[in-house]
């Protein structure tokens, strides 16, 4: 009798003990959300057929999306000289055109393989809102080097790099 007395009393014990009534227990739950940034929309740049006068000028719009808000970007040459963006013709001749980029705060002159910083990108993904922040690209060859510039058709791949910031 004494031994079942002291069964149902460990029992009542451990029915009533707050480590059986709650319980709980916790996880740490965490992701890492790397800086990114995307270009998009960048197409091919026809100046045309110059006419005997004046330079040659084309802009286009485009897409930078960044999940922080910000980017840099470099510009290189295929056919760079230095600090200078040049097209090349099948002869070797070349002629040096001009970038300018403007992230909405003004166009700013690009030169060959440096960086401007502090630019400012959309955070619509893919550029998708109506109104979403644009920068434009401008690339043009001044009278200057046309007239000094032999005839043929000239031409550069020109690439574009951004970071994010």
């Amino acid at each position: 009798m004494k031994a079942r007395v002291a069964t149902l009393l460990v029992v009542y014990i451990l029915l009533i003990s707050p480590a059986w009534a709650d319980d709980s227990a916790s996880a740490r739950i965490s992701m890492t959300v790397p800086k990114l940034v995307q270009i998009t929309e960048l197409r091919n740049i026809d100046l045309g057929e110059w006419s005997g006068s004046g330079g040659l000028q084309d802009e286009q719009s485009l897409c930078v999306w960044s999940s922080t808000g910000g980017y840099s970007l470099t510009g290189t040459s295929e056919n760079a000289a230095a600090e200078q963006f040049r097209m090349v013709n099948s002869g070797g001749q070349t002629a040096v055109y001009e970038v300018y980029w403007n992230d909405g705060s003004g166009y700013r002159p690009l030169h060959n393989n440096e960086t401007l910083t502090n630019l400012t990108a959309t955070q619509e993904h893919k550029c998708a809102a109506e109104g979403s922040l644009r920068p434009n690209l401008r690339v043009r060859v001044t009278d200057q080097v046309l007239n000094a510039t032999a005839s043929g058709n000239y031409s550069d791949q020109l690439r574009f790099t951004v970071i994010a910031e």
